[in-house]
């Protein structure tokens, strides 16, 4: 029904390229129907589900609550939370190292890292990937997304999001939160603009009009590159997008649904 691609480049937050489907004619914008108006990519936040995961475990590894190494025992596929709600997976797995529940992408051992950290933890992995903040890009309609202040994080919240619910983010910012594992833990500024040609001929780059937009380093280089192997792992012969494995780049990501 719809869909939405960004290309954006890690080390600067550049836009290479941003396109959404349905497609709409700019020269017949004001028939288009409104559903096609919107840029979606910045202003249709929704619950990321499973590609979030990273984000949280990231912040597990960076702050030492759990190595790659550690194993959780993921209850063949049926779990119940320390508040009796039950968990489950797609597939029921029983021991899990911490690398294979995000290869894997078991919601019941993100769960269990999720309570070890606390709700506390939780809502500071979340804030500082830039949820619930406008990502900064020059373009009309740059939406916050949804995070619920701490004040009103319960214990089911805490759940939810170890695995990618009670969280709502665009594209955009989700793109940009990934950006972050492949430059070494800055949290960059997503821009369009390009440069600003200010007479015929003559073009001025928009850093130079705008300022360079300052970069907050929320992750060490150390375990963004830990991330960036444990992803690779997503498209190996036990990973959730194997089928999209490439025989000429090396790639990192998550599946979700």
């Amino acid at each position: 029904e719809s869909g939405t691609a960004v290309v954006m480049d890690p080390h600067t937050g550049r836009i290479l390229a941003i396109a959404n489907y349905p497609f709409i004619d700019p020269a017949q914008f004001t028939t288009a129907p409104k559903e096609t108006r919107r840029d979606t990519a910045i202003t249709d936040p929704y619950e990321p589900g499973s590609i979030f995961k990273p984000f949280i475990l990231a912040f597990a590894l960076e702050k030492h609550v759990v190595r790659p190494t550690d194993v959780f025992f993921c209850h063949n596929g049926r779990y119940y939370d320390p508040t009796g709600r039950l968990v489950t997976d797609v597939h029921g797995y029983g021991a899990l190292t911490v690398e294979e529940i995000l290869v894997k992408s078991s919601n019941i051992g993100m769960t269990q890292i999720g309570w070890k950290m606390g709700i506390p933890m939780v809502y500071e992995a979340v804030s500082k990937f830039g949820f619930g903040q406008r990502t900064g890009v020059e373009l009309p309609g740059d939406q916050k997304g949804l995070l619920p202040p701490l004040s009103k994080w319960t214990k089911g919240s805490l759940t939810s999001a170890s695995f990618g619910y009670a969280v709502a983010a665009t594209p955009l910012q989700l793109v940009r939160a990934y950006a972050t594992f492949a430059n070494g833990g800055y949290l960059v500024t997503p821009r369009i603009i390009n440069a600003v040609e200010d007479s015929p001929g003559k073009t001025v780059p928009w850093t130079e009009l705008a300022g360079s937009s300052p970069q907050q380093q929320i992750l060490s280089a150390q375990t963004c590159t830990t991330m960036r192997n444990i992803m690779e792992g997503v498209y190996g012969e036990h990973g959730t997008a194997r089928t999209a494995a490439s025989k000429i780049y090396r790639l990192f990501g998550k599946t979700g649904t």
